[in-house]
C-alpha cells in the first residue's frame, strides 16, 4: 500500500449535456484556455494560459485607448490570485508570486512578476491565508523589478497569448482537497478550460467550465 502525502486527483464528474459537449468541441477549435496544476512538496503552482480574445475580447496588440484600458483592468484581475482561485483556508496556502507575461500585457506595461506587498505581509504575520483582495489596487501585489518576457517561440510573443502563473506555499498541503476556479466569473469568454493536474508520476487531464468550476482533490491510496 502506498500513501501520498499530497492529495491526488479525483475529477469532479461533469454534468454537461450533449449540446454543451458539442459547444466544447467548437471552442476547442478556436483555442481552449488551459490550467496546469502542479504540486511539489509544500509548493503549489497554477499556470493559466489563454488567448487575448478569451481574456480581453480582441486579438493582437491594443490599438486604441479602449483596448488598452481593457488590458489594464483585466491584468488587475489576473494579478489578484484570490479573485482567480479560491483554496481551502485549512490548507494554509499563501501566495508567493504572480507572474504575467504576453505581448499584449507587455505593450500595455502590465507584464511582470508581482510579489506580496506590505499589506499582505501584515496578514502573513497574523497567519491569515493570502491571495485575496487587500485595501490597495491589483489585489495588494506590488510589481517586482524583474519583468517576465515571452520567448520568441512562445505563443504569447505573437500578441495572442496570455500567461498568468501563480505560486503558493502551503503549510498544510494535505488539507488541499479542492480548488475553486473563479476565472470564469471575471472572464466569461474563457468558456471551457482544459485542466492538467500533476503530482510526482500522477497526472490527469479533463475539462471544466462555468457550470462545473470546482477541481476536486482527494487522498488516493494504492
Amino acid at each position: 500500500m502506498r500513501t501520498h502525502s499530497w492529495p491526488s486527483l479525483l475529477v469532479l464528474l461533469c454534468t454537461a449535456t450533449l449540446a454543451a459537449q458539442a459547444g466544447r468541441a467548437a471552442d476547442a477549435g478556436a483555442g481552449v484556455s488551459s490550467l496546469s496544476v502542479q504540486f511539489a512538496g509544500s509548493d503549489l503552482a497554477l499556470e493559466l494560459r489563454g488567448s487575448s480574445e478569451k481574456f480581453f475580447g480582441f486579438h493582437g496588440l491594443p490599438v486604441d485607448d479602449h483596448q488598452r484600458q481593457l488590458v489594464v483592468s483585466g491584468a488587475a484581475l489576473l494579478r489578484d490570485a484570490g479573485t482567480m482561485f479560491r483554496l481551502p483556508p485549512t490548507a494554509g496556502c499563501r501566495i508567493v508570486e504572480v507572474a504575467l507575461a504576453g505581448a499584449v500585457l507587455e505593450a500595455s506595461g502590465q507584464a511582470g512578476t508581482y510579489m506580496p506587498g506590505p499589506a499582505l505581509e501584515r496578514l502573513r504575520e497574523r497567519d491569515v491565508p493570502l491571495g485575496g483582495r487587500s485595501g490597495g489596487g491589483g489585489g495588494g501585489l506590488a510589481p517586482d523589478t524583474a519583468s517576465v518576457g515571452a520567448s520568441a517561440d512562445d505563443p504569447a510573443s505573437e500578441g495572442g497569448g496570455i500567461h498568468a502563473d501563480y505560486r503558493y506555499r502551503c503549510s498544510r498541503p494535505d488539507a488541499l482537497d479542492q480548488i475553486a476556479v473563479q476565472v470564469f466569473t471575471s472572464f466569461p469568454a474563457t468558456g471551457v478550460m482544459s485542466v492538467t493536474v500533476s503530482h510526482h508520476d500522477d497526472s490527469a487531464s479533463f475539462e471544466i467550465d462555468a457550470s462545473s468550476p470546482l477541481i476536486e482533490l482527494r487522498d488516493r491510496r494504492d
